[in-house]
């Protein structure tokens, strides 16, 4: 299979095909596959007991308030059970969210209409 599920429509295609860098079709081959999920982040090292105790219970306030990317776009995890997000609606938790979230619009969203944060902007991406 290529790019092309292995059917090259017309000699314009076969064309970007042949001046498209080899790793970046190997990208777009494997798209379909899923993400990697075999990397692996290293560890955080704590100076103190009370740092670890602190960064834990940050992590445990933010678990399961967002969905998996992973399950939304391929509907399978590695991480399964243990991941720290929601794999479905189901398992979503509810936040409380601060009184000007999203009020003020969101400066690279109104100029360029694409933010690199997308859904994680503290800014709205309303157009008005």
């Amino acid at each position: 299979m290529g790019i092309f599920d292995g059917k090259i429509c017309n000699e314009s295609q076969k064309r970007v095909s042949e001046q498209l860098p080899q790793n970046l079709i190997n990208l777009l081959e494997n798209y379909k596959k899923g993400p990697n999920v075999n990397i692996k982040l290293p560890k955080k090292n704590f100076n103190t007991k009370e740092e670890r105790v602190f960064f834990k219970n940050l992590i445990a306030n933010k678990q399961k308030t967002e969905l998996c990317k992973n399950w939304t776009l391929y509907k399978d995890c590695y991480y399964k059970d243990t991941c720290s997000f929601a794999h479905g609606e189901k398992e979503m938790r509810t936040t409380i969210t601060p009184i000007k979230y999203k009020t003020k619009i969101c400066k690279a969203f109104a100029e360029k209409y694409y933010c690199n944060y997308g859904n994680r902007c503290h800014y709205s991406h309303k157009i008005r």
